[in-house]
């Protein structure tokens, strides 16, 4: 192995070389530099190849193109939209109907549970109370 060397870059030589430190942007960096239209050149990207593909495929119901898409958005919204509020409410009501109706169930079936049982026996048996 040999001994190790410390190089030192000549001053002079290092002097003469001038490096850039700060430099104006272009257009293009300063535009790029800028997350919204960053986040819209992506979201245009993604447009035209959605578009692309639709037209390439040709088969709306499989994958509709972005324009077809985006003229069916009114008619998807036909309903109005509803809020947590309301369906807690349908689902109160939804469970009182469903409690009311098991235990007007469980009533019928009280009473002719005693019927049921004694046709089970057969006929001529003893009657259990």
């Amino acid at each position: 192995m040999g001994e190790a060397r410390i190089l030192l870059r000549d001053a002079a030589a290092s002097a003469a070389v001038p490096t850039e430190v700060e430099r104006k942007l272009s257009v293009l960096e300063l535009l790029w530099n800028d997350g919204f239209v960053r986040k819209a050149v992506i979201i245009i990207f993604l447009a035209v190849v959605w578009e692309a593909y639709g037209r390439f495929l040709d088969n709306p119901l499989l994958f509709p193109t972005l324009v077809t898409r985006i003229a069916m958005m009114p008619a998807a919204r036909t309903r109005a939209p509803t809020t947590s509020n309301q369906r807690l409410k349908r689902r109160d009501e939804r469970a009182f109907w469903t409690t009311l109706a098991f235990t007007a169930i469980r009533i019928v079936d009280a009473g002719n549970r005693v019927r049921l049982e004694d046709r089970r026996l057969g006929p001529g048996a003893p009657r259990v109370s």
